[in-house]
């Protein structure tokens, strides 16, 4: 390629494999520095402001070899969480099953961290494991890749992709804001009875508001209710279980009927919920909303469809924290916990009244219909970015051609 040159991924920086402190001393954990590891990242994160374990000063010291700068790129490299990616926002360490470059200053660290995601099919070709993909640091620092011969070029693409990411993450930002505003709401009517006109509101001898009741989950919704039928044909959208995210599909796969897996059963409808009958610990539910045709789930999900009361609000209340207990209690098997629609069908609901039941319907679908809007967004932005990234990357088309002016 004309102005690139072949160089080794040590050659953009010093590569540098995590550690994990010594995890029997507390003393190394719960500080202010970020420890991260493949769960705290993703295929298409990008900076890791928070991770869901901490650690102290005492491991930035002891680890001091290990420890990454701010804007260091990292690449899990041995794990099944192969090509999770993301940017340092901070000092911090990271578990052994990262690689990690800290971008020394004749790279881009935004051009580098694209260039990874480029190349992740290229770097798992060297994959050294049998059944875990590994790429030890002595193996990855050594892989080729395909650089800009002037920096300048690097920090050009690297602000044309990330300029998708900087929209992609503002939209995430406010969908935060949206869903934290609903479900501060319905804990302030549902939780602690403070909704519209409680101060009139009796008190029942179940310590419900007057014209509350509580009900079996399977009183108030139908589980399972719907399938496609058989000697369907055409195309479906199919949603496995490690498609779904805590509140989110992530993404579907198209199948002609004839060829989808087995499991592609349940039909997915506006207003339903899935949530995964496998490990619910894992908090894979969501709410379908605004479904593309022939979205169809997986029958490891229990899909409640609501009768009797809001989509909207029985969102929240097969998604609390109790009621992922309640379901971790009682799934069964060691290896792999699960549950059966049953458990669904017995879970004890609050039935709130028609009227507030109603209005927080009303509350809530606004608030839903601008996250979807928001997310329809992030698919479009995500399908542009991940277009132009590897046309970028390979120089199939020039700085001139992106269709970004000054370039």
């Amino acid at each position: 390629m004309k102005g690139w040159k072949e160089i080794k991924i040590a050659d953009l920086g010093r590569v540098v494999t995590g550690k994990t402190p010594p995890t029997a001393d507390s003393s190394y954990f719960g500080g202010e520095f970020n420890f991260v590891s493949p769960k705290d990242l993703d295929f298409d994160s990008r900076f890791i402001t928070e991770t869901q374990t901490k650690i102290t000063e005492k491991s930035i010291l002891k680890f001091k070899n290990q420890v990454l700068p701010k804007n260091s790129v990292m690449f899990t490299s041995l794990s099944y969480g192969f090509g999770k990616i993301g940017i340092t926002s901070s000092v911090c360490l990271t578990n052994q099953q990262i690689n990690s470059i800290i971008v020394n200053e004749n790279h881009d660290y935004d051009f580098v961290y694209y260039l990874l995601r480029y190349s992740k099919d290229r770097i798992l070709s060297y994959n050294a494991g049998i059944v875990t993909p590994i790429i030890p640091k002595s193996l990855f620092e050594k892989i080729k890749v395909f650089v800009p011969e002037k920096k300048e070029v690097e920090k050009k693409i690297g602000h044309i992709l990330s300029a998708y990411d900087d929209l992609i993450e503002n939209n995430l930002r406010r969908i935060k804001l949206l869903e934290e505003l609903a479900q501060r709401t319905y804990e302030e009517w549902f939780v602690w009875f403070r909704f519209p006109g409680f101060e009139a509101s009796n008190i029942n001898s179940d310590w419900l508001p007057e014209g509350w009741e509580r009900k079996k989950l399977g009183e108030i919704a139908n589980i399972n209710r719907e399938s496609i039928k058989k000697g369907f044909k055409g195309t479906i959208r199919y949603v496995d279980i490690s498609s779904v995210s805590t509140g989110n599909i992530d993404f579907w796969t198209e199948f002609d009927f004839d060829s989808a897996p087995g499991r592609a059963r349940r039909l997915l409808n506006h207003g339903d919920i899935i949530w995964s009958c496998v490990r619910p610990n894992r908090k894979s539910y969501s709410l379908v909303w605004n479904p593309i045709k022939n979205l169809v789930g997986s029958t490891g999900f229990a899909v409640i469809s609501p009768r009797k009361v809001s989509s909207e609000y029985l969102y929240f209340s097969i998604t609390t924290e109790s009621f992922v207990g309640y379901l971790s209690n009682r799934a069964g098997g060691t290896a792999y916990p699960a549950v059966t629609s049953s458990v669904f069908e017995e879970a004890e609901i609050i039935n709130p009244s028609e009227e507030i039941d109603k209005e927080f319907s009303k509350f809530s679908k606004e608030i839903f219909d601008q996250i979807y809007l928001l997310k329809s967004q992030n698919r479009l932005l995500k399908e542009s970015r991940d277009t132009l990234l590897p046309r970028l990357m390979s120089g199939e088309i020039t700085l001139s051609e992106s269709g970004f002016s000054g370039f």
